[in-house]
C-alpha cells in the first residue's frame, strides 16, 4: 500500500509480529554488520544495552539482535539474568585457532 503512494518508507513484518515503518532505504545487511561490530566493542550485549547505545526502543534492538543472529553473526545466551548476545566466534577465528 505504501508504495503507490511513492513514499520512502515500507511496513516490515519481523519474524516475532513486530510490525515497524522502515525506510526503504534501509539495508538490512548493513545493520546487521553495525550490530555485530557493536557486539564485538562490548564482548556482549543485551537487548537493553544495545538500545542505550544506539538510541533505539528496547524492543528495535532486541529484533536487531535477533536478525544478527540470523545471519550468523551472533550468538545467543537466554539464561535466568536474561537474553545476552555474543559475537559468533566461530566466524571470528580460524580453525588453527581450535586445534591447541
Amino acid at each position: 500500500m505504501l508504495e503507490h503512494l511513492c513514499l520512502p518508507v515500507r511496513l516490515r513484518v519481523f519474524d516475532s509480529g513486530v510490525m515497524v515503518l522502515q525506510l526503504t532505504s534501509q539495508n538490512e545487511e548493513e545493520l546487521v554488520e553495525h550490530t555485530v561490530k557493536m557486539l564485538e566493542d562490548n564482548s556482549s550485549l543485551t537487548a537493553e544495552e544495545l538500545s542505550q547505545h544506539i538510541g533505539l526502543s528496547v524492543v528495535m534492538a532486541k529484533e536487531r539482535l535477533l536478525a544478527a543472529e540470523k545471519f550468523g553473526g551472533a550468538c545467543r545466551d537466554d539464561c535466568v539474568e536474561g537474553l545476552r548476545f555474543y559475537p559468533n566466534m566461530f566466524l571470528l577465528r580460524s580453525c588453527d585457532d581450535f586445534s591447541d
